[in-house]
């Protein structure tokens, strides 16, 4: 492995090549996806930080990370602090640092491959001179770079779906008509697969390929990818109207577009700037509603696939306190063996999250081979998990004591997190609410005792897609998009004790229409799984939250009586009593 030491003084070497004083590297590929392909990782080359989110600053004389507060305290631990400075933020805090380095005449480059047209935006108001780097400088150091990803595109049929790709480009073609756009550029993997009906596998645990479209207003499309990956059975199931192309063609196309639409939040610069500057309009990606609001088909795939999936869970947590000796990689490999088989599954929606004690407090902490903390009599256990079925996407969080009494800190913090978890589960709230304007139901039991938690309440979550799906969110950021019926969020506040533990609790919800109270809506609740009564001080409950507790366990136990051993049923009857409730 290359030194740090020496990759940035490489790095520095060839930016003054480049006439430019620094780089920007934003944690991103261009093709945007969340979760990016490690061909694509080039902060984790050079920085060896782990975490899906982050900015690399580079200056002829320091090297800054920029992360937010799920993934501080891991960066801290990853990277070298004698090569990078770790800071806590997104944007804002990249213009403090960029003033503080008092640099008059700053020229940074960037790669417009990785920076969105909403970014960019966002970069111009710096006080920096930013300059195109098409040739991104990193990959010149990447000697052992990973190769691109492979994988077939397969049909996602339509009694999964729900709705033929045709209809869905018909009531898109409608949107682009009533825009007065002839065309859409898309470069977000979700989108196409969801208007296709077609699935990949590019992206880590995401069913997505690589590529790009054209959504035409005549209802037919234009398809960017790697020809390899698509057999005849698919180019006959995408029919004429969709025609294949691939990736290196997409120039071809630019000159013959007459009115086009594109999403500054998701689209590329050097994508942007290949569209005439006089026919583009940039405009929210068409797909992004019809897609977050499942269907009736998808809304009872997801409630299948919870029920299969919340089994999985529940057996898993089963076995856990069975063991004498468990270390995190073991209990990861473990929960993945009882998914295993499911109906329909696919595999995990997203690398577990499997974190005992101290590395609880990481948020988005994952075990090492090498590093795998060994369980401790009494020690918290934090398990974030979820799979990827045909018929919908789960994710599932779960603290537990594993061999040992829970402190009466512990489960303080714990009832305080489950608080917050059942005023969300239970809002009601009229349409037209957004997820801001519910975020505080989550955390105000927190806050009532001066604790808080760094990350989001909630994410949208996609149908055998992307388990973090927009634009549906409940977080203290501006939310402008309702929630609105069929949006599958999740419901995740949490605790985190640096040193000591983390808490948090998952569940995913779908968001319904209320039938006692017409023009308000409500969740319910897709996931089972039970909670650890153990840790549930219920001194700290109201009425209402020990019915919900309740009757949410009695469902738990309803549904999966008949499918669990003696022994596990024994168990799960004494996990949930230990609530008193």
């Amino acid at each position: 492995m290359i030194h740090p030491s020496s990759l940035l003084t490489t790095l520095r070497e060839i930016l003054k090549t480049k006439e430019v004083d620094g780089f920007l590297i934003p944690m991103s590929d261009p093709f945007q996806n969340e979760m990016i392909p490690d061909h694509f990782n080039r902060i984790r080359f050079l920085t060896g930080f782990t975490g899906s989110a982050g900015m690399v600053l580079v200056t002829p004389q320091q090297a800054f990370l920029i992360t937010d507060g799920r993934y501080t305290v891991q960066a801290r631990q990853e990277v070298n602090p004698d090569f990078f400075t770790v800071i806590e933020g997104g944007i804002a805090q990249l213009e403090q640092t960029i003033r503080s380095l008092n640099f008059p005449n700053l020229r940074l480059g960037f790669d417009p491959w990785t920076v969105t047209e909403s970014l960019y935006h966002s970069l111009k108001k710096l006080p920096v001179s930013w300059i195109h780097l098409v040739d991104n400088p990193v990959d010149f150091l990447w000697d052992a770079r990973p190769p691109l990803p492979f994988k077939e595109i397969t049909i996602h049929d339509e009694s999964f779906a729900g709705v033929s790709s045709s209809a869905k480009r018909r009531t898109i073609a409608k949107s682009l008509k009533n825009q007065g756009l002839d065309a859409f550029l898309c470069t977000t993997g979700d989108t196409i697969c969801w208007l296709l009906n077609i699935r990949g596998g590019d992206i880590f645990e995401t069913p997505v390929p690589l590529s790009y479209a054209f959504f035409h207003a005549d209802e037919s499309v234009d398809f960017f990818v790697d020809l390899g990956k698509i057999s005849s059975s698919v180019r006959d199931f995408l029919g004429e109207d969709v025609r294949l192309h691939s990736l290196d063609r997409m120039n071809e196309f630019f000159p013959y577009l007459k009115i086009v639409g594109f999403d500054p939040k998701t689209t590329p610069v050097a994508l942007v700037e290949k569209l005439q500057q006089e026919s583009r309009v940039a405009i929210d990606d068409p797909c992004l509603m019809p897609k977050a609001c499942k269907n009736s088909v998808e809304q009872k795939g997801a409630i299948d696939c919870h029920k299969i999936d919340g089994l999985a869970v529940t057996k898993f947590l089963y076995w856990i306190d069975q063991q004498d000796h468990l270390e995190e990689i073991e209990a990861s490999l473990k929960l993945g063996s009882f998914r295993t088989g499911g109906l329909h599954y696919k595999g995990p929606s997203f690398e577990t999250i499997s974190a005992v004690g101290p590395n609880g407090a990481l948020c988005h902490y994952r075990p090492k081979a090498g590093q795998s903390r060994t369980f401790e009599k009494g020690d918290l256990y934090l398990i974030d998990s979820g799979g990827q079925y045909l018929n919908g996407t789960t994710d599932v969080t779960r603290t537990v004591v594993w061999k040992g009494t829970p402190t009466q800190t512990q489960k303080n913090h714990y009832t305080l997190v489950l608080k917050g978890h059942i005023a969300l589960a239970m809002a009601r709230f009229p349409k037209g609410t957004t997820g801001l304007q519910l975020d505080s139901l989550a955390r105000q039991y927190l806050w009532s005792q001066g604790l808080n938690y760094a990350h989001g309440t909630g994410h949208g979550v996609g149908s055998y897609l992307s388990v973090h799906e927009s634009p549906p969110s409940i977080s203290p950021r501006a939310a402008s998009i309702p929630l609105s019926p069929g949006m599958i969020l999740s419901n995740e506040p949490g605790y985190y004790l640096e040193g000591h533990y983390g808490i948090r609790l998952e569940n995913l919800m779908l968001v319904k229409d209320s039938k006692e109270f017409p023009g308000f809506l409500e969740f319910e609740t897709l996931t089972l799984a039970p909670f650890d009564g153990r840790v549930i001080d219920d001194s700290l409950l109201s009425e209402n939250e020990k019915v919900w507790v309740k009757e949410y366990h009695k469902k738990i136990m309803t549904i999966f009586e008949q499918q669990l051993t003696q022994p596990e049923q024994h168990w799960l009857k004494k996990i949930i009593e230990c609530d008193n409730v």
